[in-house]
């Protein structure tokens, strides 16, 4: 929708761009002009509309015939008559060609704006998976491998409002031959939910209502409603689960064992954490080109001020992660 008539101005330009419709609308234009100042200068005032007739009939000629588009009229009236005198003193004065031509070229860069941004919109909807050739050592967060990753800035609530500043966070997914890496840094200007008594050693039920970053990943592009849940703590702590949704329920297998890895750092304003997958505990190993389905989320704060953030948002009433049909996709690349 054009809001101002700066915008408007070019868009009415590039609806003239043929010569012939520029002549059939100035004709026209300046008849009604010479019919308006007859009827006048009789005192015919009666007659006054025609002038308007006269004017539209060469105008709209042009546009069906010859142009082939609507006539901007139809929805923009005023602007439309006052840029149909303009075209007019434009043509008289020699600068209308002119404008044509950077009419055409701000087009193009239209155009393409429109074009980056529907391709904005497909990257939003996927992750890129790089690959790396070799291990990395998960509690070196800060090897150079990780520069690989492309980065997927989230700073969205599960509904898709937006969250309050410094409650984002980064994911970066990288895959080697034998293991899915995934590293989170996470803004972190509030005080931490986390356990006083950490434990490494096996994974933590109820580790969701801290503070937690998550991936959900589904390997079967055919069954988007059985994939893993894997969780990481600003301490460390962890936990993994096969999940399948039903109809009905949410089925969880609580003994599942992927052997991931997992490893934290708590800065001044930044808490990084990185987690280790291996394919065999997801049952499959992709190749370059695989696409598998998935979302990254993460939970903050207590009580009332507790957030949900989601890079796909599930859009559900209350907080909820396990909607398979908000997955995006995760792309295998080398």
């Amino acid at each position: 929708m054009i809001k101002s008539y700066e915008e408007f101005w070019p868009f009415y330009v590039r609806e003239h761009s043929r010569p012939a419709t520029r002549a059939l609308h100035f004709v026209g234009t300046w008849v009604a002009l010479l019919s308006l100042v007859l009827f006048i200068w009789r005192g015919r005032w009666y007659l006054f509309p025609i002038s308007f007739v006269i004017g539209y009939a060469f105008a709209w000629f042009a546009h069906f015939t010859v142009e082939k588009n609507k006539p901007a009229t139809f929805k923009y009236p005023l602007w439309s008559f006052i840029s149909d005198h303009k075209m007019m003193w434009y043509m008289i004065t020699g600068r209308m060609s002119r404008e044509v031509e950077r009419a055409k070229i701000l087009g193009v860069f239209l155009a393409v704006l429109a074009l980056a941004v529907v391709a904005q919109s497909m990257d939003m909807d996927r992750v890129t998976v790089m690959h790396i050739h070799g291990e990395i050592e998960i509690s070196a967060l800060d090897d150079t491998a990780w520069q690989k990753a492309k980065p997927v800035y989230i700073a969205n609530y599960w509904s898709g409002e937006a969250a309050p500043k410094g409650r984002g966070f980064t994911a970066r997914t990288l895959w080697s031959d034998s293991a899915l890496y995934v590293r989170f840094e996470a803004d972190q200007n509030e005080p931490l939910v986390v356990s006083e008594h950490p434990d490494l050693t096996r994974k933590v039920r109820g580790l969701w209502n801290r503070d937690v970053c998550e991936i959900f990943i589904a390997p079967d592009l055919a069954a988007p409603n059985k994939y893993f849940e894997f969780e990481i703590a600003p301490t460390g702590e962890w936990i993994d689960l096969a999940i399948e949704v039903t109809a009905k329920e949410r089925l969880t297998d609580w003994e599942y064992t992927s052997k991931m890895e997992s490893t934290a750092r708590i800065g001044k304003d930044k808490v990084i954490m990185a987690i280790k997958i291996p394919f065999g505990a997801l049952g499959r190993t992709p190749k370059a080109g695989d696409v598998w389905l998935g979302n990254l989320f993460r939970c903050i704060g207590k009580d009332q001020t507790r957030g949900y953030l989601a890079w796909r948002p599930t859009k559900t009433k209350t907080p909820n992660f396990h909607v398979p049909a908000a997955f995006g996709e995760f792309e295998f690349t080398r």
